[in-house]
């Protein structure tokens, strides 16, 4: 029996207007296509004016962390390279989740580890797209190691 609450942990930065807009599309089109999302944009923003109360962090970071082990897979938009994405990642595949990566408008090579931990590797909207649509995430972008 799955136990899992959601299809897709979405890591993703959300940082800047075009982070958010990439991560919100990002999003769409897999509700659009019958997933559940649990996003940490929607779900645990972190407030700057609580970055220093303690509980507050754990709490976030709790949070996150029962959601991807809640989750089937994890979907970790690379782009601008952010910590928080990469280790949710890394958790993720040390727990033996299947993640995916989605690395739009990719200024160079695509990262050997990432690569290697990924179920799959999308540099291009369109085969997203396809595999949103299909159920099958398991492409792999031509990749040269950094």
């Amino acid at each position: 029996m799955d136990t899992k609450k959601y299809d897709f942990y979405l890591a993703s930065p959300f940082f800047n207007e075009m982070q958010v807009e990439r991560m919100e599309t990002v999003l769409s089109l897999l509700r659009i296509n019958g997933y559940s999302v649990f996003a940490p944009y929607e779900n645990s923003v972190v407030e700057n004016q609580n970055l220093q109360n303690p509980e507050y962090r754990a709490r976030i970071f709790t949070k996150n962390i029962e959601a991807i082990r809640a989750s089937r897979m994890v979907l970790a938009i690379t782009n601008d390279k952010d910590m928080g994405t990469l280790f949710e990642a890394g958790y993720a595949y040390g727990l033996g989740i299947p993640v995916v990566y989605f690395a739009e408008d990719l200024n160079g090579p695509f990262n050997l580890m990432l690569s290697e931990s990924g179920v799959g590797v999308y540099t291009d909207w369109a085969k997203f797209m396809k595999a949103a649509q299909t159920g099958c995430f398991t492409y792999k972008a031509e990749v040269i190691p950094e």
